[in-house]
């Protein structure tokens, strides 16, 4: 006797494998018209405090989370009731920038409706709102009317108006400082302090490169001294942010090697083994500090960096240093406005950052070992109004430190700088979470 031994014919299988690839491919566009929309909700914002950053302003404060939660038509109402500058006002018909703007708003308005149609769909939750988060920034300095008037010999325009958000002493985040770098940018001399022509004579370049490469030198002495910048490639991002270019160029990266070359910038490798990472670190050298007093007519605050070593043993502990500064860099990039051992009434255990954002005001401790006094997390949870925030090495550690925080029943939010350190820098944007995980 013979049994024939059959299979089923594979449809059913096929069949699932299509629904499956036609639910990814649905999945990913869907994906990238959610980005699509926060970046345009972003440039959204830009234009808008540019027109009528006073009026955003005065809504915002009613209400905060304006315009976080703005629809398309909140915004259509917005721009409607804007008026909007006359060309005359803006220097002329043929100014490049007004030309600029119009082709901005055109192009705007072609890809918000291409947005809308994919992304805003009745009855689907989460999608009926443009969400952005409202950039918060520090006035931007006024440069030096002695250097304007007898070195540079050129008339400066007036900065545009920029909202008071933040406490003077705390680091906006990269939307903030982004902001604050365009609005001071048409503003910086385009030749160099007598003093310092010799040292700085331009690296061979003539002309307008001349001209764009002196602009380069003061905005990164101003994001060091004005900022508290110091990792090089976070000053080089921003710089190529401004300038469209990439952070990589090498005209970029010959500004910094300039002013190192020239004595102005001192410049330092610090690294960390867990997780494997290192940071190229800037600072001012003497003639750099004196440089940055002719420019902007004031001393350089102190610079994340400079105030670890200071009060922190920053260079007996390296690392731990180093920690803290890749900590503060990623929540600047994830929309956190950051100060460095910020100061705090009636305790003696400073923590080792704030970070603030919106409603979130958080003081951060940057752990990289793997076990901690219960009392050090106690003292931090009432700084906090009982959380804990931590950033640890790895997420092994900060496992461990999250279990010790949940026997002494605290509850709080953690991060760790490998997670961190994985996402690729250029693709962060304030949509990506600071935090791991929260209990």
């Amino acid at each position: 006797m013979i049994t024939l031994v059959t299979t089923p014919f594979p449809l059913q299988n096929a069949r699932d494998r299509v629904q499956q690839d036609l639910g990814d491919a649905e999945c990913k566009q869907r994906q990238a018209a959610e980005k699509l929309a926060r970046e345009l909700a972003k440039v959204l914002q830009e234009v808008a405090t540019l027109f009528d950053g006073g009026r955003l302003e005065a809504f915002r404060r009613e209400d905060p989370k304006v315009p976080l939660y703005w629809t398309p038509n909140d915004w259509r109402i917005f721009f409607a009731e804007t008026p909007l500058p006359s060309k005359d006002s803006w220097g002329g018909a043929g100014n490049p920038r007004v030309a600029e703007l119009e082709r901005s708003i055109i192009e705007l308005k072609a890809r918000l409706a291409e947005t809308e149609a994919l992304l805003v769909r009745p009855g689907t939750p989460g999608t009926d709102a443009l969400i952005v988060q409202a950039p918060m920034i520090r006035p931007v300095v006024q440069l030096s009317k002695r250097w304007t008037r007898q070195d540079a010999k050129q008339s400066l325009p007036t900065p545009l108006p920029v909202t008071l958000d933040l406490p003077a002493d705390m680091t906006p985040p990269v939307a903030g400082l982004l902001s604050q770098v365009r609005e001071l940018w048409p503003a910086l001399p385009t030749t160099c302090p007598a003093a310092f022509q010799k040292a700085l004579p331009g690296g061979g370049r003539t002309g307008e490169d001349l001209k764009k490469a002196y602009q380069r030198y003061w905005m990164t002495l101003y994001l060091i001294g004005g900022c508290r910048l110091n990792a090089k490639f976070e000053i080089e991002d921003l710089l190529a942010l401004v300038s469209g270019m990439t952070s990589r160029a090498g005209s970029l990266g010959r500004i910094i090697d300039d002013l190192m070359a020239a004595s102005i910038l001192i410049g330092e490798t610090v690294q960390i083994n867990s997780p494997k990472s290192s940071l190229r670190l800037l600072r001012f050298s003497p003639d750099g500090e004196r440089l940055f007093k002719i420019l902007f007519d004031r001393d350089p605050e102190e610079t994340d960096w400079e105030r670890l070593v200071r009060l922190h043993e920053g260079d007996r502990f390296p690392e731990h240093t180093l920690a803290v500064l890749i900590f503060a860099l990623h929540a600047r990039k994830r929309g956190y406005a950051t100060q460095a051992l910020p100061p705090v009434e009636e305790t003696k255990a400073v923590p080792d950052l704030q970070v603030f954002r919106g409603e979130e005001k958080w003081y951060v401790e940057v752990e990289l070992g793997q076990k901690e006094s219960p009392t050090k997390w106690r003292n931090q949870a009432r700084l906090n109004g009982g959380k804990v925030a931590m950033c640890t090495a790895t997420p092994i550690t900060r496992q461990r430190l999250v279990g010790d925080c949940r026997l002494d029943k605290l509850s709080g939010m953690a991060t760790d700088l490998e997670t961190l350190i994985k996402v690729k820098h250029s693709t962060i944007t304030d949509q990506n979470p600071l935090w791991v995980e929260s209990w």
